[in-house]
């Protein structure tokens, strides 16, 4: 049995710590003299990293110094679309306009040249699109002596049969009215025999053409002819239409022709 080394008090041990051993390091334990070089900064090679976004500093431009015009103010014509549209409404009324002077001139200026007049119909001398080219005032009154033309022509009584024909042929030009003669003397002696009277009621009267010279009317009256002679009188009475013909003159409007049906 070996003797037991003593082992020197807790208090001999020195104050000083000693460094620990790491493994890796020199054994050589600088003394408190040795000045302890200290450590390099490490090189480390760094690889520049690229700005991004919040880094970089955009200076500002000349765009974005300019004032800009606030949306909320500026004018509706500086639309492009709207401008378009301005053009277009311009130039439809500019069409508008140049179609109402040209029928202007067209209807002040010039005088449309008649139409030839159809000798079968009797119709009388007025282009195909105007078939009233007279004043209103002028051919209210050649309408007006046709209804009455009429009237008084196929007014008559066989006690005053001559004076009717007579007060007739007045509304008549003078061919018309040798015309009306003939045929009055042609009916007088059958009209007289049956003691007949004769009356007229006009239903209705409108132009239907006219001219500086002529007019033509359409006249629509009831005829009525009582009979009193035989034992038993009679009472006609007919729906007619004529078409009357005027010729103007300088003492106003004259029945040139009748076509009654």
């Amino acid at each position: 049995m070996s003797p037991s080394t003593p082992r020197r008090p807790a208090s001999s041990r020195g104050a000083v710590n000693r460094p620990r051993k790491i493994a890796g390091q020199s054994a050589v334990t600088p003394t408190d003299d040795t000045p302890v070089p200290e450590p390099k900064a490490a090189t480390t090679t760094a690889t520049t990293a690229p700005p991004t976004a919040d880094d970089v500093e955009v200076a500002p431009s000349s765009r974005d110094d300019a004032p800009r015009p606030d949306k909320e103010t500026a004018p509706v014509l500086a639309s492009p679309a709207a401008t378009r549209m301005l053009v277009r409404i311009l130039a439809v009324l500019a069409v508008v306009l140049l179609l109402q002077a040209v029928w202007w001139v067209r209807h002040t200026w010039f005088v449309d040249e008649p139409a030839e007049p159809s000798e079968a119909s009797g119709a009388i001398a007025v282009p195909a699109d105007r078939p009233v080219v007279e004043n209103e005032l002028a051919w209210k009154e050649g309408v007006a002596v046709a209804g009455e033309a009429v009237q008084t022509m196929m007014t008559r009584s066989y006690e005053t049969y001559d004076a009717d024909v007579d007060k007739a042929a007045e509304f008549l030009t003078a061919d018309f009215a040798e015309e009306f003669r003939s045929t009055t003397d042609d009916v007088k002696q059958e009209f007289v025999g049956k003691e007949a009277v004769m009356s007229v009621d006009l239903r209705a009267q409108a132009v239907v053409r006219a001219n500086d010279a002529e007019l033509q009317a359409l006249v629509m009256f009831d005829q009525t002819t009582v009979t009193t002679a035989g034992p038993e009188p009679k009472t006609v009475t007919s729906e007619f239409r004529a078409l009357v013909t005027l010729v103007h003159t300088d003492q106003g409007w004259f029945v040139d022709r009748i076509d009654a049906s």
